[in-house]
């Protein structure tokens, strides 16, 4: 059962610029013209999920809660034939869950009993096509038990516990690529490019933002 679904791309397409932009901009042109001349890049890519997932789920009631989580990916890049070299560094972290909701309002439900926490997305494969770089991960929601009651039941929330085993999830995600010779555009790039002119930066309605860091091999 896939319950997180595929994402839409972080950020909007980005062409090529055919003019130069005009001087005070912070263009830098021997930095454009060494990005372009490089034949190899090495690009550290770091992502942080804030948001909501389905924390635990047993065959009568369920918990969504609020996590966080971090994936890092790396790999080499090849700079004139557009495509990653050998296999990408993948470091997965552990999911982080902030807050579990609490059940149905004025039952007075006790906190769920979480066994072992969920994992929000494990990163499985990293691969690029184009401009976009794909992301493709795992998911697992949590083990434990979950407090409900029947509906005939004169008992209160609690008094009876609805087992709650690991369900996996399969998704997806699309980050535009950035040609590396942007980032000597300074302010005319825009807001995806970091303030320090090292890294692409975007943040989605999605709970992702991500820090992608080229620098040049040789």
């Amino acid at each position: 059962m896939t319950w997180i679904t595929r994402l839409a791309p972080l950020c909007a397409v980005f062409g090529f610029l055919q003019a130069r932009p005009a001087a005070g901009q912070g263009y830098d042109l021997d930095a454009q013209l060494k990005w372009d001349a490089a034949k190899v890049l090495h690009y550290r890519i770091m992502g942080d999920y804030s948001g909501g997932m389905l924390i635990l789920r047993g065959s009568q009631a369920s918990r969504g809660g609020s996590v966080t989580d971090r994936v890092e990916v790396e790999f080499d890049w090849d700079n004139q034939g557009k495509a990653i070299v050998g296999a990408p560094t993948v470091r997965n972290f552990p999911t982080n869950v902030v807050a579990v909701g609490g059940g149905p309002e004025g039952l007075g439900c006790p906190a769920p009993r979480m066994v072992k926490p969920p994992e929000f997305a494990t990163v499985t494969r990293v691969s690029a096509t184009g401009n976009q770089l794909r992301i493709e991960f795992t998911s697992l929601s949590g083990e434990g038990a979950v407090p409900w009651m029947r509906n005939s039941s004169s008992s209160g929330c609690g008094d009876i516990w609805d087992p709650a085993a690991p369900i996996s999830g399969t998704g997806s995600l699309e980050l535009q690529f950035y040609p590396a010779m942007m980032l000597a555009m300074g302010p005319a790039a825009g807001d995806i490019v970091s303030k320090d002119g090292k890294s692409f930066v975007s943040k989605s309605v999605d709970g992702w933002s991500w820090v992608m860091t080229p620098t040049i091999v040789r």
